[in-house]
């Protein structure tokens, strides 16, 4: 198994390091109040996408990095000064130096599996189904034909007007996805 490097984060020298493991931790250093503050390994925090973040500390300023880009411009050179980076297992936890590499916008998006994992993204979240209008219409009216027939046994026919307000109702939650 390969050894773990640590070398310091650019603009933090002295203060953060980053490893070739992909973790980040803090070095031994006395504060602003010459406190002694003892270096440990920081905590990553997911951003919402999958990236892993993490907040360094700079003359009491606080800045959030993603950390696969921390060890990117800290340990792989980038001649052709490529504005991406790709996970090459496409898991965008694994930070390990292995794992990386600089690449522009059309690689990273047409990479492995991407394609493939976007579309079922787009599909769960309904805002891709494949289907035709009508098709889709037709397919809605299935999946609701139940709910709205135990609204028009609930409500008699005198109730028309009030049935169609339901419906509608209902349409829009199930559209705002309530």
């Amino acid at each position: 198994m390969a050894e773990e490097i640590w070398r310091p984060v650019v603009g933090y020298e002295g203060l953060y390091e980053v490893s070739s493991f992909g973790r980040v931790r803090s070095l031994d250093r006395y504060d602003n109040r010459n406190c002694f503050r003892k270096g440990h390994i920081l905590k990553q925090s997911n951003d919402g996408r999958g990236y892993m973040s993490i907040d360094l500390c700079l003359n009491g300023k606080i800045k959030r990095y993603l950390v696969h880009r921390l060890i990117t411009q800290t340990f792989i050179p980038n001649p052709d000064n490529l504005p991406e980076v790709n996970h090459k297992d496409e898991n965008k936890s694994n930070n390990r130096v292995d794992n990386l590499e600089w690449c522009d916008r059309s690689y990273n998006i047409n990479y492995g599996t991407a394609k493939e994992r976007a579309k079922k993204t787009r599909i769960k979240n309904g805002s891709w189904t494949g289907l035709s209008e009508k098709e889709y219409k037709r397919k809605y009216w299935e999946d609701h034909r139940d709910h709205l027939n135990e609204w028009r046994r609930k409500y008699s026919e005198d109730h028309r007007d009030h049935i169609n307000e339901l419906s509608r109702e209902y349409k829009r939650k199930r559209k705002a996805g309530l």
